[in-house]
């Protein structure tokens, strides 16, 4: 008798990109998912409980919801977090950055997650003396 091999489900990645107030996440579709949730960490995390859930999406909430946000990225899957305090550097520390990841759960209810991935938001505040 042989045995039937499962392969595990994998999230695609995510990416993202910035603008002065947000971070704009995505991620390509995974087949055969029942869920997706994202998840954010304000500074580096240092374990698991460091995260929290900022979307979650489920059965056929996720074709819809990519549909509809598709076009604020590169990706199939869109998210934008306007919950981010803005830095005046391009050289943030680990803590003033918020670190993500996406998760997917498969239909045996298992979680597989991305690694994570960092960014921050930039808004570029001048110095008194260049203002008029």
């Amino acid at each position: 008798m042989s045995e039937t091999v499962v392969c595990a489900i994998m999230p695609s990645g995510i990416s993202s990109t910035h603008r002065c107030g947000a971070i704009i996440l995505g991620w390509d579709k995974t087949e055969d998912v029942i869920a997706y949730k994202l998840q954010r960490s304000v500074g580096y995390p240092e374990n698991e409980n460091d995260y929290s859930d900022v979307l979650i999406k489920t059965g056929e909430e996720i074709d819809s919801y990519c549909v509809e946000t598709a076009s604020q990225c590169s990706s199939e899957c869109c998210y934008t977090d306007e919950d981010v305090i803005t830095v005046n550097t391009i050289y943030p520390t680990n803590n003033e950055k918020y670190w993500y990841r996406i998760g997917v759960q498969a239909e045996d209810e298992t979680w597989v997650w991305s690694d994570p991935l960092n960014d921050y938001s930039y808004c570029y505040t001048a110095p008194n003396w260049q203002e008029r």
